[in-house]
């Protein structure tokens, strides 16, 4: 008997688990004091904040909930989990980046916006590229399971570096000179798990959320 609409969202969200959203101050700090526009943490409710994204996975059916521990006490079978780290402001230790990959090869996977990856990830690389102002428009690479929701809206100037890191490329940034595109969300296997790369965290922010193609980013990874 073919499934309604219903029981197949059902059965995404089963198959989803947990979603685990870190914030972004000394690995998850509820103190933190916002300024300006803000930062993409699931407490924080300026512009640049994440709390939006957050409320509505739970309010999605999504099983949501704020590591509150050292990345060293992930757990290390955690096949259907997805690690969020949006603009961390700080970088892992030795035991702490270990217990991210062991996540990974357990199963995990981990989406890690607006920060060079190489510091938490193994196989990653990335450099600068032309600036993107303001929430630019990135366009898909091909068709693929991140791209379904359509152009997606990124800032600052990270680019992944391909001749470096290998990677599936779902969205590009335009160059300056229309030469050449440059990666902008990427993703790869890490043992059992998989790495999600986008340059920027826009699409997961209380602002860059309003787009479509960025919600639809933000639920297909």
């Amino acid at each position: 008997m073919p499934l309604t609409t219903s029981e197949q969202r059902g059965f995404i969200a089963f198959g989803v688990g947990m979603l685990l959203i870190m914030t972004l101050v000394a690995w998850l700090n509820s103190n933190q004091k916002d300024q300006g526009e803000g930062s993409p943490s699931s407490y924080n409710v300026q512009r640049r904040g994440a709390k939006a994204a957050y409320l509505l996975l739970k309010q999605s059916g999504y099983a949501v909930e704020r590591w509150k521990q050292p990345p060293s006490k992930l757990p290390a079978g955690a096949s259907g989990v997805l690690l969020v780290l949006a603009g961390p402001e700080s970088y892992p230790q030795a035991e702490e980046m270990n217990g991210i990959v062991r996540f990974l090869l357990g199963g995990g996977s981990v989406l890690i916006a607006g920060v060079n990856p190489s510091a938490f990830v193994p196989q990653a690389s990335v450099k600068d590229g032309d600036p993107r102002i303001g929430f630019a428009e990135c366009t898909p690479a091909a068709p693929t399971s991140l791209t379904r929701g359509g152009p997606i809206s990124q800032d600052g100037d990270l680019v992944w570096d391909s001749s470096k890191g290998a990677a599936v490329v779902h969205f590009v940034a335009r160059s300056r000179d229309d030469k050449q595109d440059s990666p902008v969300v990427v993703s790869y296997a890490l043992g059992r798990g998989r790495v999600i790369w986008w340059a920027s965290s826009v699409p997961l922010t209380n602002a860059g959320i309003r787009n479509r193609g960025n919600l639809d980013l933000l639920l297909n990874s």
